[in-house]
Formats: C-alpha cells, structure tokens, sequence
C-alpha cells in the first residue's frame, strides 16, 4: 500500500509536470542549465563585487556608523580570502545539475533502448501469428496495461477481458509511449508518423535508425517478420558490444581516479612534511652582507598551500572530462566525474592540506 501511494504520488507530479510543460512551454532545460548558471553568476559577481570593491575612507565614515563600516569591511576581507571557494561553489551549482540530469537521461535512454529491441521481438512475434502490422502496437499496449493491472492486484480481470498473451519481455519505460502511439493509431494516423514520433521522444539516435528500418520493411512487404526478428537481434548485439566496451572501459576510470588521489595525497605530504623543513633549512654559508643564506628563504610569505588547493581543482575538472569522453564518448558526461571529484578534492584540501581548515 504503501509503494503503491508513493507511486501514486510521483505520477501526479509528473502529469502537473507534463501539463506545465505542455501549457507554459517549460522546457526542462531551463531548470538543468538557465537557472543554475543564473545563480551561479549571481554568486559570482556579488563575490567579485565584495571582493574588489574599494572600502570607504574612514574620514567618510559617519559618526555612529563604526560598526556598519567594520561589517562591511569584514564581508569584503572574507569575500577576497574565499573567493577561490565560492568560485568553486558556483562552477558545482552551475554543472552539477546539468551533469545529474545528463547522467539520468543517458540511463533512460539506455532502458529505452534495450526495451526497444524487445519491442522489436514481440512485433515479429506478432507479424508471425498474422496480426496486421498496425495492430501489433495495440496489441502490445494491452500487454502493457495488463503487466501493470497484474503488479496492481488485478491481473485476473485482465485475463477475463482477454488480453492476448504475448512473449516474456516487459516494457515499463517504453509502455506509455507504446500506448500513446496505440492511441494515434486508432484516431487515424500513419504507422510512420507514430514510429517516428516514439522514436524521437526517446531521444535516441539508435532507436530512430532502427525504427526508419521497421517502417521501410512494412511498406516493402515479404518476409516482414523475419526482418523485424532479424533487427531486433541485430539491435540487442548491438547494446551488448557497447556494455562489454563500456565495461572494459570502466577500469581506465578508476585508474584515473586513482591517480587523482595520489595527486591531492603528495600535495598533503609536501605541504605537512616537506615545505616546513624546506622553509628553515640552513646550507651552512654566510656572507657579511646576507648573512647566513637559507635554503627555503622566502616561502613564508608564499601561500603554497593554496596553490596546491587550485591545482586539484583544476586536476579534478580535467580528469573528469577525459573520464566522459573516454568512457561514454562525450565531455559532457564527465561533468559528474568531474563534480564528484572537485567535491572529494575540497574536502580532501579543507580538511588536509589549507592551514585552519580554509
């Protein structure tokens, strides 16, 4: 009861959702990529007009007015020591959303696809028992109604209303766009046009070319069903390749996540270890003008500990991207591994590496 009211529930906000979309034109661009990037460079212009905003003279300075003057200077001394950090914080809000929702919908195009194959199986199954080739997607609609009456709780009033019985495969991503083409279908519209509609509202490349294949064959005629049968197995070889690639592929990743740990690991040995014995190591000469001459001479006043700080940001950024592309074959979904990295690299330099902590 409880899964079932939980479900209940997301499907009324995705249908608010669809209805927004539908009479506003919302597209789901403008909460992944415009207001993120808004509020990022909000953040960023107000930190840089803190932090280069020239402070009052205090000859200016009203009488009463000390400790609004005080605040404000501490506001502009606090956004010039941590601008580096929210520069960080805006890049995170303005790609991490992006990224999470790239990540998702490259997941459900894959279920997309995936099921699409099998879509593919149960239509030459179909074409083989006789069914005309535009009631195949009202046949499977039916099957899919009657999947989801079964993990309802009503599966037995399905079976009463005769549903045709159809091959093992089940279509949940895919079920409300097989139904809405069914839908179509029956108000009058072209097998073509509702296979490619299904096919662009997956948004995969993949299914469209597939798709083009099966609305070619109907209209060529023949041994419609063995070419149907033929492409769904040719598509299911096909998203078995790219696993095993993926897969393999996988352990260059966590290669290079590895290697950024190193990175940010001798960055903490260098900055806890090395440069305090650097800093007041002695060579053992002197001169009468400079008197004894210091190895680390001059890298106290140096912030080192910052600048190893940029560096694996700016590590983390990089080797996210290369992740994507070689992993998934686009830079723009390394925008995760390189969020999820700059996130554990902060944490790693905050509580490590920058002295107090910032």
């Amino acid at each position: 009861m409880i899964k079932r009211s939980r479900r209940s529930k997301l499907e009324g906000l995705r249908i608010k959702y669809r209805r927004l979309r539908l009479k506003q034109g919302v597209k789901r661009e403008y909460f992944t990529v415009l207001l993120p990037v808004l509020v990022a460079v909000l953040l960023v212009l107000l930190s840089l007009w803190s932090a280069l905003s020239p402070s009052s003279p205090a000859a200016t300075v009203p009488v009463g007015a000390e400790n609004v003057g005080a605040e404000n200077v501490g506001a502009e001394k606090w956004a010039k020591k941590y601008l580096d950090h929210l520069l960080v914080s805006a890049f995170l809000i303005a790609v991490l959303p992006y990224s999470v929702d790239s990540f998702l919908e490259r997941r459900r195009r894959r279920k997309y696809e995936e099921e699409f194959s099998e879509f593919l199986f149960e239509v030459s199954e179909l074409l083989r028992s006789g069914i005309d080739p535009l009631k195949t997607l009202v046949e499977i609609s039916k099957s899919a109604e009657s999947a989801e009456s079964a993990e309802s709780g009503g599966g037995e009033a399905a079976a009463k209303r005769g549903v045709l019985k159809l091959p093992k495969a089940e279509l949940k991503a895919l079920a409300p766009l097989i139904k809405n083409a069914a839908g179509s279908l029956t108000v009058g519209r072209s097998f073509e046009s509702v296979m490619k509609r299904v096919a662009k509202e997956t948004k995969s490349k993949l299914i469209e070319r597939y798709a083009f294949l099966v609305v070619t064959a109907t209209y060529i005629g023949g041994e419609v069903s063995h070419l149907i049968f033929t492409t769904s197995r040719d598509m299911k070889t096909h998203l078995k390749i790219q696993r095993e690639k993926e897969s393999e592929l996988r352990q260059y990743s966590i290669i290079f996540y590895i290697a950024h740990a190193i990175l940010v690991a001798m960055l903490f040995l260098i900055s806890d270890q090395l440069l305090p014995l650097i800093s007041g190591l002695g060579i053992g000469g002197s001169t009468c003008l400079t008197g004894p001459v210091v190895l680390g001479g001059g890298l106290e006043g140096l912030e080192l500990e910052r600048y190893f700080y940029h560096l694996a940001m700016i590590d983390a950024l990089i080797v996210g991207l290369v992740i994507g592309k070689i992993l998934h074959g686009s830079v723009k979904y390394g925008l995760l591994h390189s969020s999820v990295l700059m996130i554990a690299s902060w944490v790693a330099c905050v509580l490590l590496i920058l002295p107090s902590g910032f």
